[in-house]
């Protein structure tokens, strides 16, 4: 756990995504939330013993499996935008997870095999303030990893929160995507308003600018792969051969986390050209 600036947190070492907490006189405010039991607890832990108030909130950045698997756990009010919530609503309560191969973490989570899935108890649609403190903690709708996808900004502390718009080093997420929007956020990012601010991604800590123009070049990238494989009117097998022709990009640790790349591309070039471009057709 780090304190990036005062009452801060930043946690990067569990199984996942990073997780944040903001520490007020009214309680913590947690940003997303680790997936296994036993680092859920250790989170709560840490969280408690940064002192304060003992009430809690989370907000849940995006849908994805890997920060709202262990939600439930947290128990305490769940803060989402609208079209977040209704992705987790529309899922069955609990759902059997055996099988999947879609590049995400908690795959690799051998104690994972049901997924208890939250019902978030307050949604926003553009923007909300929580007014806990006494300095502006603010949320904000950013399409681009999902269309629910959220950031959520400390003013004073000039940090922004950015969950899944940038994945350094590793593919970014594509299933759900709506990559011009995503590329629109990522410009707003590389702009003067967050000249000063720190920026922390969904999957690592400290956000640099060159990780910014990383995501934009492979976004504009697979965009116009897909325009070609549109044009084409290409198969899945051509569309996923094009996706893994992308795995070089990524320079993997161990033969593992290659899998892991390997799978994520796939499966996102794949359910990305599905719902943008052969239902079209």
């Amino acid at each position: 756990m780090k304190e990036i600036v005062q009452d801060v947190l930043v946690e990067d070492g569990y199984q996942g995504v990073t997780v944040g907490a903001i520490r007020t006189d009214d309680g913590i405010v947690m940003i997303d939330t680790p997936i296994t039991t036993k680092e859920i607890q250790s989170w709560q832990t840490t969280c408690m013993r940064a002192g304060g108030n003992p009430r809690r909130l989370l907000i849940l950045l995006d849908d994805h499996p890997d920060r709202t698997a262990g939600a439930v756990n947290q128990r305490c009010p769940i803060i989402v935008q609208e079209k977040t919530a209704q992705i987790l609503r529309s899922r069955p309560s609990a759902t059997k997870m055996q099988g999947m191969e879609t590049g995400a973490l908690w795959e690799r989570v051998p104690e994972i095999t049901t997924i208890e899935w939250p019902k978030p108890e307050i949604t926003f649609s553009e923007s909300l303030n929580v007014n806990w403190g006494n300095d502006p903690i603010l949320i904000e709708s950013h399409p681009g990893p999902t269309a629910g996808s959220s950031w959520v900004f400390l003013p004073k502390q000039k940090v922004v929160f950015v969950g899944d718009s940038v994945t350094p080093d590793v593919p970014p997420f594509l299933s759900s995507a709506e990559i011009e929007p995503w590329l629109e956020s990522l410009d707003i990012l590389r702009g003067a308003k967050y000249k000063d601010y720190m920026i922390i991604g969904g999957r690592s800590a400290l956000v640099t600018k060159d990780d910014l123009k990383a995501v934009q070049r492979f976004l504009k990238k697979a965009l116009r792969a897909f325009e070609r494989l549109s044009n084409q009117d290409a198969d899945l097998v051509k569309v996923q051969k094009t996706a893994l022709s992308y795995l070089d990009d990524f320079k993997a640790r161990n033969k593992a986390e290659k899998d892991l790349f390997r799978a994520r591309l796939s499966y996102g070039f794949s359910k990305y050209y599905i719902n943008n471009y052969a239902k079209k057709k």
